[in-house]
């Protein structure tokens, strides 16, 4: 069994590890324009719940995304 939890736009300093300051601050813009991005808690949780359930219940699939965010 396998599972893809594919979360869309998530707050964490990944972006601080870029050095084109081009591709920063168009994905800041971005981000911004969307009301930001998902709070790394609920993306911990929806995992968890994928996982705590029975062993007779495989969620193959989560696409997560900030209310906003489209694609």
């Amino acid at each position: 069994m396998f599972m893809t939890i594919a979360p869309g736009v998530v707050e964490t300093e990944l972006l601080s590890h870029t050095t084109d300051e081009t591709i920063k601050d168009n994905y800041t813009d971005w981000k911004h324009s969307i009301n930001g991005g998902l709070d790394p808690k609920t993306v911990a949780e929806t995992i968890y719940f994928a996982f705590s359930q029975p062993q007779s219940v495989n969620i193959r699939e989560i696409a997560l995304a900030p209310t906003r965010q489209q694609g």
